[in-house]
């Protein structure tokens, strides 16, 4: 179970009626980790945290939560300084989920450019909530899978977890996973080179892929990776992440740092375009 500080997530509670939801979402918590099973109630509310709202359905609230102290709390895909967008950059938000990565970029920069793809549907619907409650601007998005070619893909999802989803979700290895969890979907995909040619993309200052294992094929069919300054990417194993970089540095980019936690199947890889 992760360990979550609830009264610290309290004291960034913009209402009395956020403060009380968290006390929920706390039992909620327990009662998952505990018994292994989900909350039957799909009531959506929403959460105003630091100035800003948060959309949740409560049967995910759980996983939302986390997927909330990953990004605002431990500043996952900021943790360099280089990788702190700026206003008129261009961001790439790959495997966007509920928009939690683009909503940060936001708060340091409301004058960047975000393109993002999610090909969840649940995920994708939450996202667009979460966008128009706080009034995001300059930000467009597909409810798509980028992959290594246009077409279409099945997909395993958890919905009460919207943070994994896969080709094949029991890759790695989850004890706790039943197969009563699990939906399959059919989505549509995008090659990242299809992305680059309809948006008529000539440099992308920050390329974000979280994709639960499907990182090496997307890159390895892209050509237009000359054109992209930074990427922070989320790895699934050790054998991607070596994967990863083999492939980033026959490409001129450079490791400017790997954040993970030891025990961890995954973490964080920054990677810099070399300069000339």
């Amino acid at each position: 179970m992760k360990t979550i500080n609830w009264d610290q997530l309290k004291t960034l509670s913009d209402d009395k009626e956020s403060i009380d939801l968290l006390d929920k979402i706390s039992a909620w918590h327990i009662y998952t980790m505990t018994y292994n099973k989900f909350i039957e109630d799909n009531t959506p509310f929403a959460l105003h945290l630091n100035g800003m709202t948060f959309n949740f359905i409560a049967s995910s609230a759980f996983s939302t939560i986390e997927t909330y102290i990953d990004i605002f709390q431990k500043n996952n895909h900021f943790l360099c300084p280089e990788f702190i967008p700026k206003n008129d950059q261009l961001i790439l938000d790959i495997g966007a989920n509920q928009g939690y990565y683009s909503l940060k970029v936001k708060s340091y920069a409301p004058n960047c450019k975000i393109i993002a793809f999610e090909p969840n549907p649940l995920m994708y619907d939450a996202l667009l909530k979460n966008i128009k409650s706080n009034n995001v601007q300059m930000f467009e998005s597909e409810n798509v899978a980028i992959a290594d070619k246009d077409g279409f893909i099945n997909l395993e999802i958890v919905p009460q977890i919207g943070a994994i989803g896969g080709k094949s979700i029991k890759i790695p290895e989850r004890k706790w996973m039943k197969d009563e969890f699990i939906r399959n979907i059919n989505a549509k995909t995008l090659a990242l080179d299809t992305v680059f040619n309809k948006y008529k993309i000539d440099k992308v200052d920050i390329l974000k892929i979280d994709v639960e294992g499907m990182e090496v094929e997307i890159l390895s069919n892209c050509h237009n990776l000359d054109k992209v300054e930074r990427l922070v990417i989320e790895y699934h194993s050790e054998k991607i992440k070596e994967q990863l970089i083999k492939l980033l540095e026959s490409q001129d980019f450079s490791i400017s740092y790997i954040d993970y936690e030891p025990g961890d199947y995954y973490g964080d890889i920054y990677f810099t375009k070399n300069l000339i």
